[in-house]
């Protein structure tokens, strides 16, 4: 086959010098700027944030497991749920009772005039912590005049409900209601303590109670070691001579 010599050449030509233009040039690396290091006391700020977060997820996994745990202990133990009605109500008879043998001594003058004396006496500490210019012999005083003062209104108190039948009757009630579901709880405690799902989220909580107690201790020593590392630069800049004419820096 024939080939003109001159465009021979010309291919040729092409080829070896202009190949190079057809091809794709390939996209510029893009340069990235890498991230800031933290500092370490910032790390160990962080590490503490986290490791609150973690104890309070897992308490809440805890709570759960528990409650799981109560509501089938209480299927297959009817009484637990009679004792905790029991409690509720012995609860608020005490509180109903002791209200109504009390109505008697607010009419009583000396009474009277002891929960204005201690309403007094705390307006006044407020006055004094919130005035920046007290004392503190004055913020001390008042302190023990609240005390004082408090002290005599439950004396009145306690001297009405301890001498009434009714309080007294409520009080006995309350506690042996108390005894009662503490024993179902110690149930359930036992229970809990058997429970697979219960101890796994036990476990993970108590791991991270460790781990909040060990980044609170790191944050303490960096926070220590950059105090150091800041007064160290501050004095070694105040010992570096200072230019004639401009007074020193401190």
């Amino acid at each position: 086959m024939w080939i003109n010599t001159g465009s021979k050449w010309l291919l040729s030509a092409f080829l070896s010098a202009g190949v190079t233009a057809a091809l794709p040039l390939a996209a510029p690396a893009q340069l990235t700027t890498p991230p800031a290091q933290q500092s370490p006391l910032t790390q160990a700020r962080k590490q503490v944030t986290d490791a609150r977060v973690e104890v309070s997820q897992t308490k809440v996994a805890l709570e759960r497991a528990r409650v799981r745990v109560e509501a089938n202990f209480g299927k297959t133990n009817p009484g637990y749920a009679v004792a905790q009605k029991a409690y509720e109500k012995a609860l608020a008879d005490v509180k109903n009772i002791t209200a109504a043998a009390l109505a008697g001594l607010k009419s009583k003058p000396e009474y009277v005039d002891a929960l204005k004396a201690k309403q007094a006496a705390k307006d006044k500490q407020a006055a004094l912590q919130a005035d920046s210019k007290s004392s503190e012999d004055d913020l001390q005083a008042a302190f023990t005049t609240v005390v004082t003062d408090t002290k005599i209104v439950s004396d009145m108190e306690d001297t009405v409900t301890q001498n009434d039948p009714k309080v007294v009757d409520a009080k006995q009630r309350l506690t042996d209601a108390k005894a009662n579901l503490d024993d179902f709880k110690s149930k359930i405690d036992a229970a809990c303590a058997t429970d697979p799902e219960y101890q796994q989220a036990y476990q993970a909580a108590t791991g991270a109670e460790q781990k909040l107690t060990q980044a609170q201790a790191s944050l303490q020593q960096q926070a220590a070691a950059a105090a150091a590392a800041a007064a160290a630069a501050a004095r070694a800049k105040a010992s570096q001579p200072q230019p004639s004419g401009q007074p020193p820096r401190y």
